[in-house]
């Protein structure tokens, strides 16, 4: 049988977005203080105007570091396993399948030849794929997979996922 791959975690770019969010945070931090300055010493209320901005400029260069340094370290752990060959590959047909449904935050669950997997489109930093059917992921009850995972709790986070043609 042959496959096509839908996701490779050795081809994937690390996902970024939602450190970007704290962008707006560091914007609005940045203009707070440039509005106070030179107005500061005058007014109490400015200073407390500039206090917010420096507390929201912190919290957004927090915020990147932190969430960026987790989506980072979640890819990287999931590549290191593809190098090390940690992962063990099965293939067959999806069975059991549980869909994360679009208004839920629940995880999509499915096994293929009683290997259990599951994954939500909101974990953050998880490894792998994470691609639910009510976003546009591919697994479906039924379709033929060939899966390379990371052999973890009952997680199993997938590092490759091919479907049948």
């Amino acid at each position: 049988m042959s496959f096509t791959t839908v996701y490779d975690i050795m081809q994937q770019n690390v996902d970024y977005s939602l450190a970007k969010k704290s962008f707006i945070f560091f914007i609005v931090g940045i203009l707070s203080i440039l509005f106070t300055k030179g107005k500061r010493n005058e007014n109490r209320t400015y200073k407390k105007y500039f206090y917010l901005g420096i507390a929201f400029v912190t919290f957004s260069i927090l915020w990147m570091f932190s969430i960026g340094g987790i989506e980072y370290t979640a890819r990287h752990s999931g590549m290191n396993a593809m190098i090390d060959k940690k992962y063990e590959i099965i293939e067959g047909q999806v069975e059991n399948y549980e869909p994360m449904l679009h208004s839920g935050h629940a995880n999509e669950k499915f096994d293929v030849n009683k290997v259990h997997f599951e994954y939500s489109d909101f974990e953050l930093g998880g490894i792998g794929y994470h691609n639910a059917a009510s976003y546009g992921g591919v697994v479906k009850e039924g379709l033929n997979v060939r899966i390379t995972y990371l052999p973890v709790d009952s997680i199993n986070p997938i590092l490759k996922l091919e479907i049948a043609k």
